[in-house]
């Protein structure tokens, strides 16, 4: 029996060439989408594989609905590349974008480690998580909030501290948030945990 692989934000560039490689291998691909926002199966068609992904509406920002979806599919494989990803947009509704960037993974997890705990799970993220070093070698500065939001759930798991400056009439620049282990002014010291 072929593996099943559950991938969220299949509609997207990265979605679907990971669906198209994954159908290669021999798994059943199944992609998960928004209800809300139908499916726009356009990168699916360009690539030939429309026929071959399954698809299942699944919304991360409804816990019964991921569970439902998890429950139904039982997959051998999560990769979740589904997120708010318009920078602009995580400045205008940053709740909005905390809850789907950062819980939304969080309600995966959760909804896996009681459904399905052999499955493995894949976090695509953004190369704004990977900041610009400041002076301070344990402090890293965000270019986003975006990028705040999708390190906070390792942040949160290993006792890092995390803060969002807003803009001010002062200091017009984008907000960004610095990611800051206790004692980094000693770059010697080991990081609290």
């Amino acid at each position: 029996m072929a593996n099943t692989a559950l991938i969220t934000g299949v509609s997207g560039q990265d979605g679907a060439n990971l669906a198209k490689a994954l159908l290669q291998r021999g798994y059943r691909v199944v992609g998960a989408y928004r209800r809300t926002s139908g499916i726009n199966v356009g990168r699916l068609n360009e690539l030939g594989i429309a026929d071959d992904v399954e698809l299942i509406d699944m919304e991360l920002l409804e816990e019964s609905n991921v569970r439902r979806a998890l429950r139904l599919l039982k997959p051998d494989e999560i990769y979740n590349l589904a997120a708010q990803s318009f920078v602009g947009l995580s400045f205008e509704q940053p709740l909005y974008t905390a809850d789907t960037d950062a819980l939304g993974v969080m309600r995966v997890l959760e909804a896996m480690r009681e459904i399905c705990p052999g499955a493995r799970f894949y976090q695509a993220s953004s190369s704004e998580m990977s900041a610009r070093r400041n002076r301070c070698r344990r402090t890293r500065r965000r270019r986003s909030i975006r990028g705040a939001l999708m390190a906070w759930p390792s942040c949160s798991a290993i006792g890092a501290s995390s803060t969002i400056a807003r803009p001010t009439a002062s200091s017009p620049a984008p907000a960004s948030c610095s990611i800051t282990r206790a004692r980094c002014a000693d770059a010697t010291s080991s990081p609290a945990r």
